[in-house]
């Protein structure tokens, strides 16, 4: 009997799993309650790069499950007055902004190699080609750790967050240009709640003292007081 040859990127795959796992071979893709025929899915190992800050502190190990999320920007174009498409603002508010969602869920991981922050994922070839796709659009990747035995179906329809949606959501305050002539201007006699004690600097004994004001032209000089008359004895 001719013994059956693996395919040479199967074989490849098979060996960088292994040594990402640090043993000679790793469990098969295929679950032990999971059969090959022809309606099955078609189950491959991909691989993502992950850091620790976005990986549960790289706590995540092999044979749990992980939701993926991923951070993409969402660009918005209108046609401009010389028919082009440029990016804009359409007629009911949409415009260009990042947007975060949830894509592929409950997807288990097959390995991990801590020194390199790389995971080995178990997906089917629909899903290899989606993740294909967001490692190359994305600008961010989280793997948020599913509880054990967690295997329920998420809406995706409920999901989804923007900048806007979550200033309104917690509703952040937003910051506002001033209009500097309508500003309301402080008082400087009045000073702050709070604020130090301005000190005034202590006068100069050697200034020359200022002049007392002059007779302003025009101003009759106010009369000396008359002298009062003596009564004899």
């Amino acid at each position: 009997m001719t013994p059956r040859r693996l395919p040479l990127v199967a074989a490849i795959a098979a060996l960088s799993l292994a040594a990402l796992s640090g043993c000679q071979f790793l469990p098969s893709i295929v679950g032990p309650t999971e059969t090959i025929s022809p309606y099955s899915p078609a189950y491959r190992a991909v691989s993502l790069m992950i850091p620790p800050e976005r990986a549960v502190a790289g706590t995540i190990q092999p044979g749990q499950h992980v939701d993926i999320l991923a951070t993409v920007p969402v660009g918005v174009k209108v046609e401009d007055e010389n028919g082009q498409f440029v990016e804009g603002t359409t007629l009911d508010g949409y415009t260009s902004s990042d947007s975060t969602k949830i894509t592929l869920a409950d997807i288990q991981v097959l390995a991990r190699a801590p020194e390199t922050d790389m995971y080995v994922l178990k997906v089917d070839l629909h899903q290899a080609e989606q993740l294909m796709v967001i490692q190359g659009a994305a600008t961010a990747i989280n793997l948020a750790l599913r509880p054990d035995g967690d295997n329920r179906i998420i809406d995706r329809a409920g999901y989804g967050e923007t900048i806007n949606r979550v200033l309104e959501q917690y509703l952040f305050p937003i910051e506002r240009i001033l209009q500097i002539d309508r500003y309301p201007k402080p008082d400087p006699e009045i000073a702050p709640e709070g604020s130090p004690t301005l000190l005034w600097p202590e006068p100069d004994p050697g200034a020359v003292a200022s002049p007392a004001p002059s007779i302003v032209p025009g101003e009759s000089p106010a009369p000396s007081p008359a002298p009062s008359a003596s009564t004899g004895g």
